[in-house]
């Protein structure tokens, strides 16, 4: 018998693409991610949006299964940052009391903060597929904070993206990097890949620069670990090293003194061998407040402490900054893969932007 390897299906390279425009440029806003929930007992599950929503074109499931038709299923709010499920709604939500699961109920985490309440949580694509996007035409501009280029920190990638030559990247982080959650990585409809291969379609776009990734990623890792795997990285020759830590060294209750210290250990020892070799340093996404292993008062010093050792040749790409503001418009539950510390596939998309921003996309 012969047994035939099926490569699994990848998204086209059109919609990586559009899935990389900024959310906060023109009027046409693509896939913006939302969970419904309801966030007060009795009232209409709803979305909130990062614009003003001047017209819906398209509201449909997160895995593209099945697309919902306005006034029958979902009514934009009067405030026009707001979608509401209707009576009769087909789209799936999150009551009140499901939000926070009695201990021992399935697809839930023991680690509220308070103690008392589980928290809903699943991985794979659970969370996916009762996620719904949203294609619609902004009314209004978007108001946050947005990512800057950092691309004259970066002189020999910017000499090699100028003139299209090819772009060895290395990726060392955690399983937010090796793409935990996002639809292609778990085997779901659409297929999205993880944010270093939308960041290798944005350079290609831009630049026309052909970026091949290396990912030495392993989920549950943090930057000490990260020091250990040098010689990879080394070995693979890269023109430029993205260094993704922080989520796990957060839970850890690192120090942000020390987080840069072995952030400049892992650069330092790299440097040595690979004098020309240039870094991104990704501040990380935040996790759940209500998860007892965040820890919201570090994200934003561990983003500080990696501003402080941006020099010639290392850049920082601000995600925290980035999912801090689209927390404080939307929902920690909208952009999330598995409820406390994983991107969904939006999530992974405003990886990708902040990125490609440093990278002067």
């Amino acid at each position: 018998m012969t047994i035939v390897q099926l490569r699994p299906p990848e998204m086209a390279i059109n919609e990586c693409l559009k899935r990389v425009v900024p959310f906060w440029f023109g009027r046409d806003v693509h896939a913006e991610s939302g969970f419904f929930v309801e966030y007060t007992e009795g009232a209409a599950a709803e979305i909130r949006m990062l614009r003003p929503v001047g017209e819906v074109n398209q509201l449909q499931m997160a895995d593209t299964s099945k697309v919902f038709a306005e006034g029958i299923d979902f009514v934009v709010a009067p405030d026009r940052m707001r979608i509401l499920l209707t009576p009769t709604s087909r789209i799936p939500y999150l009551g009140f009391h499901e939000r926070f699961p009695k201990k021992g109920r399935p697809m839930s985490i023991t680690q509220h903060r308070d103690g008392t309440r589980n928290l809903y949580f699943s991985e794979g694509h659970v969370f996916h597929d009762q996620q719904v996007v949203v294609d619609y035409v902004a009314a209004g501009p978007y108001q946050g904070v947005v990512p800057d280029s950092k691309l004259r920190r970066l002189p020999k990638t910017a000499t090699l993206l100028r003139i299209g030559k090819p772009l060895r990247v290395t990726v060392l982080g955690d399983s937010i990097s090796t793409g935990a959650n996002a639809s292609g990585a778990t085997g779901a409809a659409p297929w999205q890949p993880p944010y270093p291969q939308l960041v290798a379609h944005a350079l290609h776009r831009k630049y026309r620069s052909a970026a091949t990734v290396t990912n030495f990623s392993v989920g549950g890792m943090d930057v000490r670990w990260g020091v250990t795997q040098v010689a990879k990285v080394i070995d693979s020759n890269p023109d430029l090293v993205v260094l993704a830590f922080g989520m796990n060294d957060a839970s850890g209750r690192r120090t942000p003194e020390e987080y840069a210290r072995l952030t400049q250990d892992i650069i330092g020892a790299v440097s040595a061998s690979k004098p020309d070799c240039e870094f991104i340093l990704v501040a990380t996404m935040t996790g759940n407040p209500d998860w007892s292993y965040a820890a919201p008062e570090l994200y934003p010093k561990y983003r500080d402490a990696l501003i402080g050792i941006e020099t010639t040749g290392v850049a920082v790409a601000d995600v925290t900054s980035l999912w801090m503001a689209v927390v404080a418009k939307k929902s920690f539950m909208d952009i999330t893969g598995n409820g406390v510390n994983h991107p969904n596939d939006y999530g992974h998309r405003l990886y990708a932007m902040a990125v490609s921003a440093t990278l002067g996309c």
